[in-house]
Order: structure tokens, then sequence, then C-alpha cells
């Protein structure tokens, strides 16, 4: 077991990086208003989160290049876009991660004053960047693998002691249904946002980017690149399940439904006593922390690579490309203190993001499918029909999603009007 957790190493970060406390949210709203039916819906999207990673995987093994070297042969204008992306994108995220925390530390420690939120936001933001400055990939490669099975643990307790239906999990994963509306939530709207949400995301960019910096870079750390996937998406797919789980089992009798991350404490103490604030409390802190380090260090790597690429001549390895690394670090870890000051609610920019990752997710995977089809570069490890057809599903699917929500926002200011 301890030589298979030694080999293993870039889907663990990468599964850390993505789960963050919204991902709770959207699974716990999910199990509270439509129970275990949408069960199949998560499997189906953390398949095709799946077949991203594993995409991208197969370009870094076959090049032994990073992502956007490949993107840089579709022109700048692509550069320019995703790094605009990864800076509004990471800033407003790592903002709600740095909130939720010091809201945690505050309850948890009491040392009320005035200040106190932007103390301790300051402190978290400052511990961030000395672990991922100091500790580098590496480190977060040795913790997240426990962190993980700690996390995995935790949560499937939590939904043990739901005492859910095992018939209705099993109708949930294989049977599968698409409710009438429940709540305040359409069942479109849910199945959607697990869907695009969850299979597609900026974040997904990072996963290269870990087996590129773990050295796997040639086709000889296929089979390992492989397992080590498997493994962790289907840790993924167990702490998502759980916590729908547990919320079908608590949530949904109770007739109550989470609003944000805050409200998951309470709602599932009162659901499962002192075991459910120990488990949740740990795990949505555990979540905020992961993903932000995690992010933090994964975005940097991509965005440092990009700016690289867009200034001829810059060393891509070396002391002038750590620079670029450090510089991008300390601007998400400090930048987001500047918001915490003069915007408690930045909702313009929440929307403007909600949009921009809407609009960048069908671009992103058919620039996936084009670099991964070019069987004359890639060879044995060109991506096979089955994927590319998978892919092609994903734009369509993102594509709707898109179109659907446009579509909303237009009818909602028509209504206003």
């Amino acid at each position: 077991m301890n030589r298979l957790f030694r080999l293993l190493g870039p889907g663990f970060v990468f599964i850390l990086t993505v789960l963050g406390p919204g991902d709770f949210v959207a699974n716990a709203v999910t199990g509270a208003t439509q129970g275990y039916a949408l069960l199949w819906a998560l499997a189906l999207a953390v398949f095709f989160r799946f077949i991203w990673l594993d995409t991208s995987a197969r370009y870094v093994l076959a090049t032994g290049e990073t992502l956007m070297d490949g993107y840089a042969r579709l022109g700048s204008w692509l550069l320019w876009l995703v790094l605009g992306s990864l800076i509004v994108i990471r800033l407003l995220a790592n903002l709600y991660k740095l909130v939720l925390l010091s809201n945690t530390a505050a309850l948890l420690l009491p040392f009320e004053f005035s200040a106190s939120r932007y103390l301790w936001s300051l402190l978290f933001a400052a511990a961030v960047f000395f672990l991922c400055d100091r500790g580098g990939y590496r480190a977060l490669d040795s913790w997240f693998k426990s962190l993980v099975a700690v996390m995995c643990c935790a949560l499937l307790a939590a939904a043990i002691l739901a005492k859910p239906s095992p018939t209705a999990i099993f109708r949930g994963f294989f049977l599968p249904a698409i409710p009438g509306d429940r709540g305040a939530y359409g069942t479109l709207f849910l199945l959607m946002a697990l869907i695009g949400t969850e299979a597609g995301s900026l974040t997904n960019l990072t996963y290269s980017y870990f087996v590129h910096r773990k050295g796997w870079r040639d086709a000889s750390f296929r089979k390992r690149q492989q397992i080590d996937l498997l493994i962790s998406v289907g840790c993924l797919l167990l702490m998502s399940g759980a916590v729908q789980v547990a919320a079908a089992g608590t949530l949904l009798p109770a007739r109550v439904i989470p609003t944000n991350a805050d409200d998951l404490v309470p709602l599932f103490s009162n659901a499962l006593g002192l075991a459910g604030r120990i488990i949740f409390t740990f795990g949505l802190c555990a979540a905020a922390i992961s993903s932000y380090i995690g992010g933090t260090m994964g975005y940097s790597m991509i965005a440092a690579d990009v700016w690289s690429r867009l200034r001829p001549g810059a060393q891509l390895e070396g002391p002038e490309a750590q620079l670029r690394h450090r510089r991008f670090l300390a601007f998400w870890c400090f930048a987001p203190l500047c918001l915490l000051f003069f915007m408690d609610r930045p909702l313009w920019l929440s929307l403007a993001v909600s949009a921009l990752m809407g609009a960048l997710i069908p671009l992103l995977a058919g620039v996936l499918f084009h670099l991964t089809s070019d069987r004359q570069r890639l060879g044995s490890l060109a991506a096979p029909p089955f994927i590319r057809i998978s892919l092609a599903v994903l734009v369509l699917i993102s594509t709707a999603l898109l179109a659907t929500n446009a579509a909303r926002w237009v009818s909602a200011r028509l209504a206003e009007s």
C-alpha cells in the first residue's frame, strides 16, 4: 500500500484542488431536493471530467510539453484569453475561500474585534503563500494523499450515519431518471449544473501541469498515470456521492435546503448531532484550505507558463521562471485581501466570472479535442474515437448550458423592464 501511494500523486492533488466548498453545497442541495435520484448525473459528470483530464495527460505524455505549448500553436489570442480568465477566476475563488476560512476561525476562536475578519484572512493568505512557495508541488503531493483518505472516511461515515436506503442508492446510480421539480431549484437546472460544473472547469487545466511537474513526461508513465487518475476520480465520486446521500437521508425528510456553505454545518449538526458538526466543519475547512492551496499553486504554474510564451526570449525554466511563479503566487494570495476591504459582496465580479466560465468551457474542450486528435504528433497516445466523441458531447452539453443560462438572463431582464 505504501509503495502504491508513493507511485501516485497528481490525481490526488487535483481532486482536492477542484473539490471546494461550492461542491459541498451543490451536492447537498441536490440530495436535499432530489434525494438519490440524480446520483447517475453525478457519475456522468465525473466520467466527463475523467475524459477531459486523461486526454490532457495524453498530450503531456506524448509530447513532453505543457498544455500551453499546444495552445500557443493556435495563436497568442488564446493564451491572452486563458491568462485573463485565470486572473479573474482565481481572484474571486480565493476571496470566497478567505471569507469562509476567516468566518470559521472566528467561530472556533472567537477573538472578536472590529478587524478580526481581516486579520484572520491575512494570516491564512500568508500561510498559504509560505506553504506554496517553500513546500512547492512535492509538499502537496505528499500531504494531499493522506487528506484524501481522511476526507473519504469522514464523508462516508456521514453517509452511513444518515441511514440511507441501499435500494434507492442503487436506483439512483443505475436507473437514470429525471424527477419533477422540487424546491427553489428546477431539476433541469440541477442536472445541467452537475454535469456542466463538475465536468468542465478552468481548473481542469491544472491536472496536466501537476502531471508535468511530477516528471511524467513520456509514454513510459502512461500506465501509472491511468491508475493514479482512476483511483483519484473514484475518490472524488465517493466524496461527492457521500454528501448527496447524507443530504438525501437527513435534509430531504426535514425539508430543509442549504443556500450556501455557512448553512451546512448547522443543518447537518441538527440532523446528525455532534458527528455531523465535526465531519462537516472538518470537511468544509479541509476543502477550502486544500482547494485554496492547490488552486493557487496550479493556476500560478499555468499563468507563469503562459506569460513566458507571450514574451519572446523568456526563460521557460530557471531563476527567471521561478520568479514569475512566485509573483503569481503572491498576487493570488494577497490581492483578494484588497477586495475584502473594499467589496463586501462583489456581485458584479461574480456575474462576470459565471459568464466567463460558461463561455470558456466549450472553447477549451474544443481546443483539447483538436490538439489530441493529431496522430502525427501524439502517435499511439492520440485520442481514440470514443474519447473524441465524449469530448464532443461535453462541448454540446456545456454549450446547451451556456445557451440556457443566457436565455434565462435575457428573459429575466425583459420581465424587469
